[in-house]
């Protein structure tokens, strides 16, 4: 750990004194240093290592905010199942206790919220979904608590993740091939503790990751439908998914050089999709590329460009609040982009024909935690 009393006694040549910072592990970004880290823009306020959170390999994180109480809290997946940290004083984070996972132990676990329930998918067959009601966390005493399961979910025997749409009162978990094709599961929610199976979504097969909204952009043919963009390994799908028993896809759009469609989330005028090809960096040698389609049109997309970052790092998550895009990468931390949205028409003449193009432009980062501060997984950006 680059940070905290034991760094700063060993680096008494460092400006970092931890006596002077805001917390036991935070730092303040001064000359590109927070502490031993990188960074530009973002200064630390905590770290708990891999042993403090559960002595376990992680894997996911997601958020969860007490509506009543403004306490908020960080769900971290790990191998073996969920730890809940209390990250109310983000300086002070405190480990409340864990949620041993079903089945064996796996690399890959989700969480996402739906009202005040956690739900928790896993590649571990056999899993299902497990329903945690966070507000037990309110009352946590004597920690770390071994907590228990609220509910459990079997309609889908593994998954790789799952999306809840608070809107609509709905999840859609995927990656379960036995189940909808490894599409998207739609699970009713609106009674968190007795979920229920509600449809499929498995005419393009394999779904990695999806974001489901209720729909308020530019498309006026689908408005306050609700629709699902999906990051399908080879494309990006859409999917009307409002009537649970006949879902449609709408759209397939595939790109040049496609990997690895991984995940991807929208504008908030939901008139782009911005998504991360987990391979392509990998298998082409090329800068993190992110990945832009214009989704104005449901019926047809239109891939419009791309931006490439500073380092060779394996995009994996990317979250969208304003303007800013908060990216987490294999081994380049976190990285923040600022959009900047411009239709320029470019010209481009050759011997055969004149191309008329588009361009969406993404800004430079201006924002990083660096190379020394991995977040290969996830990350959750909390607008509060």
């Amino acid at each position: 750990m680059l940070v905290g009393a034991r760094y700063s006694k060993q680096n008494p040549q460092s400006s970092y004194m931890v006596e002077n910072e805001a917390g036991a592990t935070a730092a303040e970004c001064k000359n590109g240093k927070a502490g031993g880290y990188s960074c530009n823009n973002v200064d630390l306020l905590s770290v708990m290592s891999n042993s403090d959170i559960a002595g376990d390999e992680l894997n996911d994180i997601w958020g969860w905010t007490d509506a009543f109480t403004k306490r908020e809290f960080a769900l971290v997946g790990t191998k073996s199942g969920t730890t809940f940290i209390e990250i109310t004083s983000p300086e002070n984070p405190v480990k409340l206790g864990t949620l041993k996972g079903r089945g064996a132990a796996s690399s890959w676990r989700d969480i996402k919220t739906i009202d005040n329930y956690a739900v928790i998918g896993s590649e571990s067959a056999g899993h299902g979904l497990q329903i945690f009601n966070l507000r037990e966390l309110l009352d946590a005493s004597n920690f770390p608590v071994i907590f228990q399961e609220t509910a459990r979910y079997t309609g889908v025997s593994k998954t790789h993740n799952v999306f809840c749409n608070e809107d609509t009162g709905y999840c859609y978990a995927v990656g379960d091939r036995s189940k909808c094709g490894g599409g998207a599961h739609a699970i009713d929610m609106s009674d968190p503790e007795n979920p229920g199976d509600a449809g499929c979504s498995g005419d393009d097969g394999y779904t990695h990751d999806v974001q489901c909204v209720l729909y308020n952009g530019p498309d006026d043919k689908y408005q306050d439908k609700e629709i699902c963009f999906a990051s399908n390994e080879d494309t990006v799908t859409i999917t009307d998914v409002s009537t649970k028993g006949n879902i449609k896809r709408l759209s397939k759009t595939s790109y040049g050089n496609s990997q690895y469609t991984h995940q991807g989330w929208l504008t908030e005028d939901q008139r782009y999709f911005i998504f991360g090809d987990e391979l392509d960096e990998y298998r082409s040698g090329i800068k993190t590329r992110t990945h832009i389609i214009d989704v104005s049109s449901l019926d047809n997309p239109v891939y419009k460009n791309y931006y490439d970052g500073r380092t060779n790092a394996i995009d994996h998550n990317q979250y969208i609040i304003g303007d800013y895009v908060y990216q987490a990468n294999y081994r380049a931390g976190m990285n923040v982009l600022k959009m900047k949205i411009s239709e320029q028409v470019n010209k481009k003449i050759n011997s055969k024909r004149q191309v008329t193009s588009i361009s969406i432009l993404i800004q430079i980062p201006i924002a990083s935690t660096g190379r020394g501060l991995p977040t290969h997984s996830s990350l959750q950006a909390i607008l509060s």
